[in-house]
């Protein structure tokens, strides 16, 4: 035990102090963020055969095959054309997922850089989400234009306050669990596993396949605790006209994910200096 316990005292309750947000920081910096998403999206597409035709085909592929599994084989039915409903939510999920899983390793991506340049370690799990951006982009042009072909049409009021909405709200909710385990995949790698487990569990239980309205009335409002589930519902609204979700619900989803968000950032900061030793 050091020979000043006071001063041993002071040390601790300073490292269970909340720990500077440091943002401006971060916001000073974000060119780098911005050069790692472009560095990351090269090296992605450099050696793609199909390029961004592989993006166009997997979220139809997807939906094709949630259409005939749930819709035709379960008998999941929705107020429009399933596929469309299926197609919006695997575009949705993949931009959530994705982010997720970038930023989670993103400083293991980065290791190298790291180990030799000090700068903000947030730019890297943060540029995770203009990386995943790029393929909800993709996405989200096929979802539009075949909504208005085969689908109930795009909701012009639902496109201008749905869509914008949902977006930040699934990044919001993304970036949490980004910042919760990209320390700790520093420290210990086999956290990955249960990260993919975690993602498997959001999956089935988001209405991603299914709508919220399929379940009961009780379970059906818990459903927004997952966030998303409120980001869904939005992204749909303005996408394929589905029906605006409620505010009462939007809040639950809106709560979790600021909650989940800052707990992720105050995770990642208190670990942040620590991080260059482990790498």
């Amino acid at each position: 035990m050091s020979a000043n316990p006071i001063g041993w005292v002071e040390n601790r309750a300073r490292d269970r102090r909340i720990p500077k947000l440091a943002l401006r920081e971060f916001w000073a910096s974000r060119e780098l963020a911005y050069f790692f998403a472009t560095r990351d999206l090269k090296v992605r597409y450099k050696q793609a055969i199909l390029g961004f035709a592989g993006v166009l085909l997997q979220p139809v592929i997807g939906a094709l095959a949630f259409t005939f599994m749930f819709n035709g084989l379960a008998g999941i039915q929705t107020e429009g054309s399933y596929f469309m409903f299926a197609l919006s939510g695997f575009v949705a999920w993949s931009f959530i997922s994705g982010t997720i899983d970038g930023g989670a390793n993103s400083l293991l991506e980065h290791d190298d850089l790291i180990s030799h340049v000090r700068f903000p370690l947030l730019a890297a799990p943060v540029a995770s989400i203009l990386v995943a951006f790029v393929d909800f982009a993709i996405g989200s042009v096929i979802v539009g234009a075949l909504s208005v072909v085969v689908g109930d049409g795009i909701s012009p009021v639902g496109l201008v306050v749905g869509f914008p909405a949902g977006v930040l709200l699934m990044s919001v909710f993304a970036m949490g669990p980004a910042l919760i385990f990209a320390p700790l995949l520093v420290k210990y790698r086999d956290t990955g596993t249960l990260l993919g487990v975690g993602l498997q569990v959001m999956f089935f239980l988001g209405p991603i396949a299914y709508p919220p309205e399929l379940v009961g009335e009780t379970w059906r409002h818990l459903q927004y605790l997952n966030p998303a589930t409120g980001a869904l519902s939005l992204y749909r609204w303005g996408m394929i006209d589905a029906p605006a979700p409620a505010i009462t619900d939007l809040v639950l989803s809106i709560a979790v994910s600021v909650t989940t968000a800052l707990f992720g950032l105050i995770t990642f900061r208190r670990n942040e200096q620590t991080l260059v030793d482990v790498i």
